[in-house]
């Protein structure tokens, strides 16, 4: 489940949220947080140091810390929060040669296999023209072996672009020496015109970059939901933030002020460093072509600019030359399991937005390492950046529950269905605020996505619902959306999140339906529609498919009407062969203590296919207490679809 729904919420992420983030720091709570790693000459880290040894200095101001939690464990057998230590490894495999591409994979074996240990766990993720989930976050080290070994005999995952890259870099080089020589020498005719091309090589290789960094930044609020320090280990090799002026100036090519700026890459490497930062991600680059035989990127120091620029932004590190090719891990676990969390007071007008950040031990000798910044946040931009942390790891957030249910209706177009999403919470599990002295109020933020495998997001939502009610009863009934969704047939994936805005209550929902052809689909039955009673709900679909009754009405799960309510059924028709008309005679009959036959009409006069979604209206009084079974009728040759349905008349 967990790699489907991580690659899903990567897309999710990027359509959903204008601003991203988790814990890091946020302007509501009353202090702000940030890890750092206290090491000796030696590199050893160090334990045991308290408030009065480190000195904290925000955007150039000394600042008194409030409290310092010491997180080091004896030996590194254990991590904080729930017990494990948690490694992300990703080989950017758009961005590396054949040979350190094999280098990174064999030293990401080495490890797990030789040196990986209990407590520990890791999730491999690959780049390669999109995203790849190699291995789901797990503890075992022989499904992650036998992973990481197939992705190294996998051909179809090795990138020719990083090879033909690296030879059009050195015959661009080597026009460059040539224009350079003939300069020297006086001899004018020898000069070569510009490599026009090679313009377009700055281009395909600024969008290659700017597209592998906005991947990482989508990534990064899917672990903001992971307790503690995270570590993400990033194999590369060739990726540079500024191809414009270094091939540019081999090319001898003018290139536009934008392009010397690094235009594309440059923007998407700035937003990587904020969100890592935001979901408490500190990133550990690693050079792969340092990991072997010795760097083979002619362009090698442009790249490990920008890999520096992300280790130093984040709190991480950046290796290059290593004997050891299991450092890299060793490193970052090492940090997982010593390092300290400084908690501090923000000034009084402390604008939202980037601070700098300067932590010194007052022991000499000894080094600190941290992020470069903290980014505090509005009230919005937080809970925006919570609700984004809650879609991206469903099962941590179960404080709030979350009721959804899904409803196939009709067939839109060929291979498309259209599918009624119904999400709520029961509003007794929201904090009620006092209005004034006669009103309570309640309000739940629902968000979500129904997320087709491997493409982009079907249907989204984003609703506020409050639900304000007198303080002499109790809350009761339902607060909820329900949406119409156009999707493809198969299978889908659900995620919800839910936050009572009043109390910060976070619950999430994730699960799959599967779409099927109407005549396919055993599923379906009647539904019955009822005004909403104690429940509240908002509506993102066309009112043209709710029956108009006078009030709003919503589908009752329950199955449950009252004898004095306007309600209304739907429910499919539909016929083997030839298409479906509008000008369909059929009923329903509705047997239990008494039998009524109501006449049925299309619910939409857009329907396409061989099948029809008809509405059926109930009036007040119509029908007397008790359970009636609903029986569709229809003309010679027309099929109710799905399965028997009952409904309870109150």
């Amino acid at each position: 489940m967990r790699s489907r729904l991580l690659l899903a919420l990567l897309i999710l992420a990027a359509a959903i949220a204008s601003v991203l983030g988790s814990e890091t720091s946020r302007v509501e709570v009353s202090l702000i947080l940030l890890d750092a790693v206290v090491t000796d000459r030696e590199g050893n880290h160090v334990a045991g140091l308290a408030r009065e040894d480190f000195e904290l200095i925000v955007d150039n101001v000394r600042t008194p810390i409030e409290a310092v939690e010491d997180r080091c464990v004896a030996g590194g057998a254990a991590a904080v929060g729930d017990g494990r230590r948690s490694l992300i490894v990703l080989f950017n495999l758009s961005h590396m040669l054949l040979t350190a591409r094999n280098d990174a994979i064999r030293a990401a074996i080495r490890y797990v296999e030789d040196e990986m240990r209990p407590g520990e766990r890791m999730m491999v993720l690959a780049f390669m023209n999109g995203l790849h989930i190699v291995s789901p976050m797990t503890e075992d080290r022989a499904e992650l072996g036998s992973r990481l070994r197939r992705l190294l005999d996998d051909r179809s995952m090795v990138d020719p672009v990083p090879f033909e890259e690296e030879n059009r870099v050195q015959q661009i080089g080597r026009s460059a020496v040539r224009r350079f020589r003939a300069e020297q020498f006086g001899q004018v005719g020898l000069i070569q015109v510009p490599d026009l091309a090679c313009e377009t090589d700055v281009l395909q290789a600024e969008y290659r970059a700017a597209r592998t960094l906005r991947t990482l930044a989508n990534a990064m609020p899917a672990f903001g939901g992971l307790p503690g320090r995270k570590a993400f280990i990033l194999f590369t090799e060739t990726l540079r933030s500024r191809e414009g002026p270094i091939m540019g100036n081999l090319c001898n090519v003018r290139l536009s002020e934008g392009l010397r700026g690094g235009l594309l890459a440059r923007p998407e490497l700035d937003d990587l460093q904020r969100r890592a930062n935001l979901a408490g991600v500190s990133l550990y680059t690693v050079h792969a072509g340092g990991m072997g035989t010795g760097i083979s990127d002619p362009l090698w120091e442009a790249a490990r600019d920008l890999q520096v620029s992300l280790a130093m932004a984040t709190g991480g590190r950046n290796l290059v030359l290593m004997k050891e090719p299991t450092l890299p891990f060793r490193q970052a676990l090492h940090d997982l399991s010593c390092h300290y969390v400084l908690a501090w007071r923000p000034r009084d007008g402390m604008e939202p937005g980037r601070h700098r950040v300067l932590v010194r031990a007052r022991q000499r000798g000894l080094s600190v390492r941290h992020r470069e910044y903290v980014l505090v946040q509005s009230r919005s931009e937080a809970a925006d950046n919570e609700m984004l942390a809650v879609l991206s790891n469903p099962g941590l957030y179960k404080e709030l529950p979350v009721r959804v249910h899904g409803y196939s209706l009709s067939s839109t177009v060929p291979s498309r269905r259209t599918f009624l999403l119904r999400v709520s919470v029961e509003q007794s599990g929201l904090t009620g605020t006092p209005v004034n002295a006669a009103t309570v109020n309640r309000t739940v933020q629902l968000r979500g996505a129904v997320l087709p495998p491997g493409g982009n997001v079907d249907c989204r939502f984003e609703r506020t619902i409050p639900v304000d009610t007198p303080r002499s009863s109790d809350a009761s009934g339902e607060a909820g959306v329900e949406v119409l969704c156009d999707l493809k047939e198969g299978e889908h994936e659900i995620v919800v999140a839910a936050r009572d805005e009043n109390g910060g209550a976070l619950g999430a929902y994730w699960g799959r339906v599967t779409i099927k052809r109407p005549e396919e689909h055993a599923g379906m039955k009647a539904l019955l529609w009822t005004a909403a009673g104690p429940s509240v709900w908002h509506q993102a679909h066309d009112a043209e498919w709710l029956p108009s009754a006078g009030r709003e009405l919503t589908v009752d799960g329950d199955n449950v009407m009252g004898a004095q309510d306007a309600a209304a059924l739907t429910f499919l028709l539909c016929r083997a062969k030839s298409p479906a008309e509008p000008g369909l005679s059929a009923g329903v009959l509705l047997a239990g203590p008494s039998q009524v036959r109501l006449a049925a009409r299309p619910a939409s006069t857009h329907q396409k296919g061989r099948c029809l979604l008809m509405r059926a209206d109930l009036s007040a009084g119509a029908l007397i207490p008790g359970a009636y079974d609903v029986i569709p009728e229809a003309e010679e040759g027309w099929t109710a679809v799905g399965s028997r349905t009952t409904i309870r008349v109150q």
